[in-house]
């Protein structure tokens, strides 16, 4: 009997136990599966569990983050269209001169553009560092972008010309930064915070050009009067010299044929605002005004230029933005197909006459000339470094060794952007830049066909009509806020004395005229839209971007625009519009959405807080260093000038060997420019040819030695 109560105590036991642990084991698996779905809550939900006042201080912070990244990302935008090519002085008007930047020239304006773009990237990712996620969305192009730029980095290793290369690549290095910033600003909704101040721009640059022909021009010949060495006496006219005699309108831009560029981009843009306006079966008339009065002030600015192959892009990005407009009429019969491209060939053979009599046929012919003639140095250049290429940006140091019979002129670009990147990357990185192009517009083509495709989109046309909750608020604080960024941003490009901003006149008319028209045409989507043909909203905008990306492509078949760093920044912009607001239309899941989708720990969280103070120190060190070593080559150049006016011999070397302590220290903090390391040799040279003194020479041919070391074929 106790056996038996024993054997059944045991037995009661054991299956008590056996209950527990199988309890305990769901219970675990239930706390596992409770962290599993906290843990993929959103970011939303998770802001929904957290007290009112962790929200109210996450909320002020995510708000002066914002702020601070439109406002990067704005001065950025503003000062990289100003401040393009031209040699500038940042000479302020006051004593000491405005950030310290007393006398920074090409180098200092550059790198000072640079740092605040890299300030915008640093302030973005910083905001979703604090909040503990790390986030940037995916385009279809990442692949062949990231592996183009590898690939040209990689070409350092053979770069003959270190100084150019690192130039370029830090350019378009900060520039693809800033490109994911911007796709993530359009993906959230900062479209018309960005896309409407860059209409205004593209206005305000055509009232530039018009100033600078029917205004500044005039004088300019009214004071000299024919003698264009009188031209050196007020500070800018010497840099229209050569535009003077042409009477083209160059802008803020180095050269006509760019400026005529970028006004090529502005008009489709503007285009595109305009078919969206009209398409709106609520219409705004003044908005609608606005954008003709915008067009056409673009167009007169665009003939301003005397740009042949400028007018020849813009034409081709409007036959391209009519092509997928009407698509579905063109393509319907064999009849409209024949009667649309017989159209065109009829329009294009109009479009060649009329521009080689408005060019004057003899400039024209000359100038088709010369660029056959850079080919066939570019294709023998080719020929010798098929697979590598030359290097990214040492065309100009490799072009006199292959340039052709009757090629008298020094070029730094062959003005063909596809053989100047087949001759600098070599094959390989040249189908990695046609693969790139080809990602785009295949997703492009895919953006405008969504309709016509029966595609379902993320949202139905009436949610991507209706405003959010951010449009819903009053847009004024957020267009004040514009102005106040773009004040600033004239503010500084008044100190820029050497161009024509540094009028006050001119800069303050530019800027009140930009500010009208800014806020005449803001808010753009402040009231629910429907439309007569558009299957979303800013369709027409798309088309306008996407056609003015055409014109891009088509002005490099005889331009160099690709190497432009403003019209490079202003390509990526648009990209960055197509893709960022394009991954709104289409469903897409987690993986196909992010390209990095990281949750950060406190670790994690502090390890990339550093690394952003780090580069952000570094961007600061180089800005300083180089603003430094522009106001030191400034000063030996001046003190050497000085010498020629002095006609004691003991003073005149004197002085040629303090700008000669100029030109040395300038080299220290640019160690990689021979330009500098070459004025010093010259200036070694004079000063020995003047007193006698060895020391000099050997100062001089130290000087050539380096230079010779760091530029060996320029």
């Amino acid at each position: 009997m106790c056996k038996r109560l024993l054997f059944v105590f045991e037995k009661k036991t054991t299956y008590n136990l056996e209950r527990m642990l199988l309890v305990g084991k769901k219970k675990k698996k239930h706390k596992k599966s409770k962290q599993k779905i906290s843990s993929s809550l959103s970011t939303q939900e998770k802001e929904k569990a957290k007290p009112k006042e962790e929200i109210e201080k996450s909320f002020f912070l995510e708000n002066l983050l914002r702020i601070l990244v439109y406002g990067f990302v704005l001065l950025g935008i503003i000062l990289r269209l100003y401040v393009s090519g031209i040699r500038a002085e940042l000479a302020s008007p006051m004593s000491s001169g405005f950030l310290g930047l007393t006398y920074g020239q090409e180098r200092s304006l550059h790198f000072f553009v640079i740092a605040l773009l890299s300030f915008g990237v640093a302030t973005y990712f910083l905001r979703y560092i604090l909040e503990g996620r790390f986030e940037v969305l995916r385009t279809s192009f990442d692949l062949p972008l990231v592996l183009f730029l590898g690939w040209c980095w990689l070409s350092l290793g053979w770069s003959s010309h270190l100084q150019t290369s690192l130039h370029v690549l830090l350019t378009w290095t900060s520039y693809l930064l800033f490109f994911y910033v911007l796709v993530q600003l359009f993906y959230y909704g900062g479209k018309e915070k960005i896309l409407i101040p860059l209409m205004a721009l593209g206005f305000s640059l055509a009232i530039f050009a018009m100033i600078e022909v029917w205004y500044v021009y005039p004088m300019a010949q009214k004071e000299i009067q024919g003698d264009l060495k009188k031209a050196k006496k007020t500070y800018f006219m010497r840099l229209f010299r050569g535009r003077l005699l042409a009477r083209e309108a160059g802008g803020p831009f180095i050269t006509s044929n760019i400026f005529g560029s970028a006004l090529s981009l502005f008009f489709l843009l503007t285009l595109g605002f305009l078919g969206e306006l009209l398409d709106r079966k609520k219409k705004s008339y003044h908005q609608i005004a606005l954008a003709f009065l915008a067009l056409l002030s673009i167009a007169l600015a665009l003939y301003l230029t005397r740009s042949k192959g400028a007018w020849l892009a813009c034409s081709f990005g409007i036959l391209l933005f009519m092509l997928f407009w009407q698509r579905q009429r063109i393509f319907k019969n064999k009849k409209s197909i024949l009667l649309y491209f017989g159209g065109l060939f009829l329009l294009i053979s109009l479009s060649i006459g009329a521009i080689y009599l408005l060019g004057k046929g003899a400039s024209l012919e000359k100038s088709l000339t010369t660029r056959q003639i850079y080919a066939k140095g570019l294709l023998k250049m080719i020929k010798a470094h098929p697979w590598f290429g030359v290097s990214i940006g040492n065309f100009f140091a490799y072009y006199p060794a292959y340039k052709v019979a009757g090629a008298d002129e020094m070029i730094r670009h062959g003005h063909n952007d596809y053989l100047q990147i087949l001759a600098e990357v070599g094959i390989f990185g040249f189908l990695l830049y046609l693969w790139f192009w080809w990602a785009f517009w295949k997703k492009w083509g895919f953006l405008m066909r969504l309709e016509a495709a029966g595609h379902s989109f993320a949202k139905t046309k009436e949610e991507l009509t209706e405003q959010s909750e951010t449009a819903k608020r009053s847009p004024w604080p957020s267009a004040l806020g514009i102005l106040s960024i773009s004040a600033l941003s004239f503010f500084l490009l008044f100190q820029f004395q050497n161009t024509l901003l540094g009028d006050l006149q001119i800069c303050l008319f530019v800027f009140l005229l930009y500010s009208l028209f800014f806020m005449l045409f803001y808010p753009f989507e402040s009231k629910n839209h429907t439309y007569s043909h558009s299957p979303y909203p800013y369709y027409f905008v798309m088309l306008g971007a996407g056609g003015g990306l055409g014109s891009f492509l088509f002005h490099g078949l005889g331009s160099y625009v690709l190497y432009s760093p403003t019209i490079f920044f202003m390509v990526l912009l648009f990209i960055a519009f197509i893709a960022g607001y394009g991954k709104t239309l289409v469903e897409e899941k987690s993986k196909q959405k992010f390209l990095f989708q990281l949750d950060l720990g406190l670790g994690k969280q502090l390890l990339l807080f550093l690394l952003i103070f780090i580069w952000v120190g570094i961007l600061v060190v180089g800005l300083q260093t180089s603003i430094q070593a522009d106001s030191l080559i400034h000063k030996g150049d001046e003190t050497k000038k000085k010498a020629f006016t002095v006609k004691v011999q003991k003073k005149k070397v004197e002085l040629l060997q303090k700008a000669l302590e100029y030109y040395l220290e300038a080299s220290r903090f640019s160690p990689l420019d021979e330009k500098i390391c070459l004025a010093a040799a010259k200036t070694a040279e004079l000063a020995y040819g003047l007193s006698g003194q060895r020391k000099f020479v050997d100062i001089a041919k130290k000087q050539y030695q380096r230079a010779l070391r760091l530029g060996p074929r320029n």
